[in-house]
Formats: structure tokens, sequence, C-alpha cells
């Protein structure tokens, strides 16, 4: 997993830096995952549905889109991947004030 992450956030960046590389396909390896463990006692108490944990952990990481930018005959994609990137970040996550 940590090799495919390697991949696919430095390796693949740099390889569709080079001259002439037109695209490059990454497939295969497990992908990160990350899953939030929920205390039922605590949702109740706060009158907190599962439902709205789960849109706000959406809500906070939506991936977003920004169009291209044209370099030479090639268009690079302009995209937000996601706003979390680590486990504080899924920590910090407003539910409901």
């Amino acid at each position: 997993m940590e090799l495919k992450t390697l991949n696919d956030w430095f390796v693949l960046n740099q390889l569709k830096s080079v001259p002439d590389v037109v695209d490059v396909n990454i497939f295969g390896g497990p992908t990160r995952e990350y899953q939030v463990q929920v205390d039922p006692g605590k949702l109740v108490s706060y009158g907190l549905s599962l439902a709205q944990v789960e849109q706000a952990l959406t809500n906070n990481n939506t991936n977003a889109g920004g169009g291209f930018i044209e370099r030479g005959q090639q268009a690079l994609n302009v995209r937000a991947v996601g706003l979390m990137q680590t486990t504080d970040d899924i920590a910090a996550t407003v539910i409901r004030t």
C-alpha cells in the first residue's frame, strides 16, 4: 500500500514530466482506505445520525475539477483530489455546530 501511494502521488508526476511521455497508467495494489469507528452512544447523546457523520465526511473530502492548462501540445488537468490528508483531518471534521 505504501508503494502504491508513493507511485500515485510522486512517481506518476515525475514520469509525466518527461518529454514525449503522453500518459502513465498505474493499476494494481491496494488503495489506502481509512475507516471511521463511531460510538453509537455518543451519536445518540449528541442527537446525530450515522448518515450525518457520513455526509460531513463526504462534504469535507470532495474532489473538485478546475479545468485544464495547455502546455505545448499537452493539456494538463487541474483538479483537487480530496481535502483530507491525515487522520487528524478526519478527526477535525465538524458534523454539526
